[in-house]
């Protein structure tokens, strides 16, 4: 796993997503790169916009898959909302449900939360585990209750 600490403003945003690709590209993950720099692009600038606090970005590129959790110090939750056509943002949530593999959140210690998202490619083994326990949140991001 690999981490980035950045300060919560707007440069932010690129920083992470180049940092995720470029750091991705020299691993074997074989994900697709557009929708990985979109997501990151997205979950960075929620943090951004509506977190608190510096940002924390964790990387794992293993086995073809793909994890990039977010977290930031503002403990509400993401909302996937559904906009008309008109409004010029709040889809970033709606497009991490519909084009990541698998997408949560979770508290963090110290009120903060952590959103994280995964992407799959063929060949793609082994569930990435988090903290050493296999994940169990389901694909819509909510948490499993078994």
């Amino acid at each position: 796993m690999s981490r980035l600490r950045v300060d919560a403003k707007p440069s932010a945003v690129p920083t992470a997503r180049h940092w995720v690709v470029d750091t991705c590209t020299s691993s074997s993950a074989e994900v697709d790169f557009g929708i990985l720099e979109l997501l990151t692009t997205e979950v960075v600038a929620n943090a951004v916009l509506h977190g608190s606090g510096p940002v924390c970005i964790d990387l794992t590129c293993d086995n073809g898959c793909v994890r990039v959790a977010v977290a930031d110090a503002n403990p509400r939750p993401p909302v996937v909302k559904h906009v008309g056509t008109g409004a010029t943002g709040g889809r970033g949530m709606a497009l991490v449900d519909a084009l990541a593999d698998r997408w949560g959140s979770s508290s963090s210690p110290g009120n903060g939360k952590t959103v994280w998202f995964e992407l799959e490619a063929n060949g793609c083994q082994d569930a990435l585990r988090v903290d050493g326990h296999e994940d169990t949140s389901s694909a819509d991001g909510r948490e499993d209750a078994s």
